[in-house]
């Protein structure tokens, strides 16, 4: 059992609680540079069983030059979605939209190809210009 140390609505009264009672939330917020052109991959992994719940992304100035596509991918499911860069409000945190709750692309786990998903920014035009590319995934339990 492991034990984390929780604060109820009391002041000054603390309790130990187990912690697999508790809902699980993992955030993975990261900066991305893009590349004009190209194309920027990012990989990463959950430690626990777990829903992807949010991607959020932010950027600015928004890029006006040719596509620039933001691709998510449960490596478990083989595939996730997609989101046009482009349409984003300038310094705006956004939410992307995601498939309905029940998705196995939502679904990620460390026993199934090692909870392993990927962020992948692709720019189909060398004059891009885009900056501050910023993308946060959330994960509950």
């Amino acid at each position: 059992m492991s034990l984390v140390l929780t604060t109820p609505t009391n002041p000054g009264v603390a309790a130990w609680t187990d912690a697999t009672a508790l809902p699980q939330i993992i955030s993975f917020l990261f900066p991305m540079d893009a590349v004009g052109g190209g194309t920027v991959i990012k990989v990463g992994w959950v430690p626990i069983a777990c829903v992807l719940t949010a991607v959020n992304v932010y950027m600015t100035p928004v890029n006006t030059q040719g596509t620039f596509v933001l691709n998510w991918i449960n490596l478990h499911a083989g595939f996730g979605g997609s989101f046009d860069m482009n349409s984003l409000p300038m310094a705006t945190v956004t939410s992307v939209p995601l498939p309905a709750a029940g998705d196995p692309s939502l679904v990620f786990d460390p026993a199934l190809s090692a909870g392993r998903w990927d962020i992948t920014l692709q720019s189909d035009n060398a004059a891009y210009d885009g900056d501050d590319v910023n993308i946060e995934l959330i994960f509950g339990s």
